[in-house]
């Protein structure tokens, strides 16, 4: 069921988008790991300027474009937009 999201970023972006992330219950450190909460595990990794998510479970009765949404609005407030 994994789903990724690509998001290019500058390393000032990445420190932005580690604090969003915290203050939604998502804390991130080093390049790569995966976070769980509230039935939600994401799995992330940092190459090349470029921050990888993957949803690797979530809530059955919530759809993925509601966690995809959720997942830009976060990165969009640090001025980041997902890869095409």
């Amino acid at each position: 069921m994994a789903d990724q999201m690509k998001f290019r970023v500058t390393p000032e972006q990445v420190e932005a988008a580690r604090a969003r992330l915290a203050e939604a219950g998502f804390p991130i450190s080093g390049d790569a790991g995966a976070v769980e909460k509230d039935g939600y595990r994401i799995g992330y990794w940092l190459e090349g300027g470029v921050l990888t998510l993957e949803v690797l479970a979530k809530p059955r009765f919530v759809p993925m474009s509601f966690v995809r949404a959720r997942i830009r609005a976060l990165l969009a407030v640090i001025g980041s937009t997902e890869m095409a």
